[in-house]
């Protein structure tokens, strides 16, 4: 049992140091930090909206942007069909975490990739078709997933992570709000029932559409009940 235990916590502290150093080696948390350049760079300072990178595979198109948080900024992921355009609806999705995985299409997640490793007999489950986030895209939405500790970005082990989280989440919440003119949708599971709650409070997020996912750890709704709020719009989803 201790042999098992410290092997998890070596493992955990390989993957700290992969994805939160100052040099991550994979996936979104290398494209952030390559990101962090150009935003910080004088000609993109006063934007609020910062264009980092985008990757078109499988049909769906996800662009890494950096929206303004005060002197910081928040990484986000919006993820539409290829073709669709860019002022279609928007849902900000808040993920679980702490392992939860970003919904986005990645250079690596190409079909041919993707059969490639199943040839080598690589388990793979990367074919976004599959996904329930794809119905979303296909009737024209917007899915804008937030970059906070879920995508092992910032958050993760780090002081006073909710704190950030729900201060990365309001970030992009308050931003598509201000977009559209009016609250945006939300897709929350697990811990972004949480941190939703946190950001918003019972009263503003009573007034909003939203899905709640699998609320594994007893999540919005409990609170809500809890709290004895009542909502204008009766929500979808699993509850």
């Amino acid at each position: 049992m201790r042999s098992q235990e410290a092997a998890r916590a070596q493992e955990f502290r390989e993957f700290v140091a992969m994805t939160r150093s100052d040099h991550p080696e994979t996936g979104l948390p290398d494209d952030w930090f390559s990101c962090r350049e150009r935003y910080l760079s004088d000609a993109h300072k006063a934007e609020d909206r910062v264009v980092c990178q985008t990757t078109t595979a499988q049909g769906i198109t996800s662009t890494l942007i950096a929206l303004k948080k005060d002197g910081d900024r928040v990484p986000v992921v919006e993820s539409r069909l290829a073709g669709t355009p860019e002022n279609s609806n928007d849902i900000v999705d808040i993920d679980g975490g702490p392992g939860g995985e970003t919904f986005h299409i990645g250079s690596a997640m190409t079909k041919d990739e993707i059969d490639k490793l199943r040839r080598m007999g690589v388990n793979v489950t990367g074919e976004a078709g599959t996904s329930p986030y794809h119905m979303l895209l296909e009737r024209g939405f917007t899915v804008a997933s937030v970059g906070y500790g879920a995508t092992r970005i910032r958050t993760l082990n780090a002081r006073d992570e909710i704190e950030v989280a729900i201060g990365d989440v309001r970030t992009a919440i308050d931003f598509y709000r201000d977009k559209n003119g009016a609250e945006p949708a939300l897709i929350m599971s697990s811990l972004g029932n949480h941190i939703a709650l946190g950001t918003l409070g019972k009263n503003r997020l009573g007034g909003m559409n939203f899905l709640a996912l699998v609320p594994v750890m007893d999540g919005l709704q409990h609170h809500l009940r809890q709290q004895g709020s009542t909502h204008p719009r009766r929500p979808c989803g699993k509850q």
